[in-house]
């Protein structure tokens, strides 16, 4: 305890008050040697409920902040930095969230009372963390998306056969070899479902490998009656050799 430092009469009940209520609980204990620390940051008449932080910026946090920068205006309004609810604003955002992570930690120390650097870290500190999660979380959700979308195309009936056509073109089986293989992210487009299975369309580019070279299929067409039908189908080899039409021939 280091009691008799402060003269206390200098200071009103409310002050005394509202230095407890400052605190930093989970760190310091509610006693009479926390309560002369708080009353050192604060002088008499130092009103800690000011939006505005009395003790200056500490220059060793003048560095970048990525909870302000990754979380924007959530962490603005923990902060009581209004500002960062312009990041809500498209356009004005891409530029907003760098200024955000720039300068989030002068405005966060100046916007609100802090007892000393190291509160501030351990606060800012969380703020990281879960702008780390945030990121790690999106990062795997729109992998995930991903893959699932490739998936379901690479897997889709049209995706098949129009590789199994191509597996049968005599041509394509002189050129490229046989059995053609779809790896990942070799299939993009579209395969659009509709109320009815007979109106289901597709527009995919399928990248397929042989035994002896590579090609990129070209498959339009719609499902009708539950066959496939496709009004464009080619395969086109690589080194610029001319495409194959692998559509199904039709007799008159």
């Amino acid at each position: 305890m280091i009691d008799g430092q402060i003269d206390y009469s200098s200071y009103t009940r409310a002050q005394l008050f509202d230095a407890l209520r400052h605190i930093d609980r989970a760190r310091y204990p509610l006693n009479l040697a926390n309560l002369e620390r708080a009353l050192a940051v604060a002088p008499p008449g130092t009103d800690l409920n000011l939006p505005v932080n009395p003790v200056p910026f500490p220059a060793e946090l003048d560095r970048w902040n990525w909870g302000a920068f990754v979380l924007s205006w959530l962490w603005g309004a923990f902060n009581r930095v209004y500002v960062a609810f312009w990041a809500l604003v498209p356009v004005v955002n891409l530029i907003l969230v760098f200024y955000l992570g720039a300068r989030g930690n002068r405005w966060a120390w100046e916007s609100r009372f802090w007892h000393d650097a190291e509160q501030f870290r351990r606060a800012q500190r969380r703020w990281a963390i879960a702008a780390l999660a945030v990121t790690v979380v999106s990062i795997a959700g729109a992998a995930l998306l991903v893959v699932s979308i490739e998936s379901k195309l690479r897997n889709a009936e049209p995706t098949k056969l129009a590789v199994e056509l191509a597996d049968k073109n005599p041509r394509v089986v002189q050129l490229l070899g046989a059995p053609l293989a779809v790896g990942w992210f070799g299939a993009t487009g579209s395969l659009q479902e509709k109320a009815s299975p007979d109106s289901t369309g597709t527009h995919l580019t399928i990248k397929v490998t042989g035994p002896k070279a590579r090609g990129v299929i070209t498959a339009e067409g719609k499902k009708e009656n539950g066959q496939w039908k496709f009004d464009k189908l080619i395969l086109v080899p690589a080194g610029g050799r001319e495409p194959i039409d692998l559509a199904p021939k039709t007799e008159p």
